[in-house]
């Protein structure tokens, strides 16, 4: 079979998305109101399904882009927005094809979704994270968050019709970054690679 990556603007949007996420800035692409020194982290360290869902409107908006003309960035900005800011004005609310799950589990938008879930509610692969509180660490600034979801995305492959065909090894493999990016006693085999972490 042949397979090969995740298409590049993909894997890049997504790099994005997990850099502006995880270092509290989403809030930026929040076109509706100045809020870009609100401070996120600690209200998704609060409320992990808006983490979660946060990926699906993303993916879902990269698969078919909003009428508005909004980026996928500017959608999961406003998703953020309007659970922490309920009484913020939004000319444009999330709708809710906007958090649909994916309609195929093994598209780039499934495994996406399933990856933000399993980061949210402690499903990354147990046999690997063990009882690590890893959640708190990908808000902890530079690019933390980022490199994880980059590991993940870099390490997906797809068949000729676009099926992801390594979703779990991607997700292990992201998990052992994760884990060994917290504790750094922890020898990850093999080594991290330059292509795993760069665009």
């Amino acid at each position: 079979m042949i397979t090969q990556h995740i298409e590049a603007e993909l894997r890049e949007d997504a790099w994005h998305f997990g850099f502006y996420l995880g270092n509290s800035t989403l809030l930026a692409f929040y076109h509706d109101a100045d809020i870009f020194d609100e401070d996120y982290a600690e209200f998704l360290l609060a409320n992990r399904h808006v983490f979660a869902a946060s990926f699906a409107v993303f993916s879902n908006n990269c698969l078919t882009p909003h009428a508005s003309g909004q980026s996928a960035l500017n959608r999961a900005a406003t998703w953020v927005a309007q659970n922490m800011l309920p009484t913020l004005a939004c000319n444009y609310p999330i709708e809710p094809w906007e958090l649909a799950p994916a309609s195929q589990n093994c598209t780039f938008n499934a495994a996406f979704q399933h990856f933000g879930q399993a980061l949210a509610f402690g499903t990354l692969p147990t046999q690997i994270i063990q009882n690590h509180d890893y959640f708190p660490h990908l808000f902890n600034g530079g690019s933390f968050l980022e490199q994880v979801i980059m590991v993940f995305v870099n390490n997906l492959l797809v068949d000729a019709n676009g099926m992801v065909v390594n979703k779990q090894a991607a997700l292990e493999r992201a998990t052992w970054c994760l884990l060994h990016w917290i504790d750094r006693t922890i020898v990850l085999d093999p080594p991290i690679a330059p292509w795993e972490i760069n665009c």
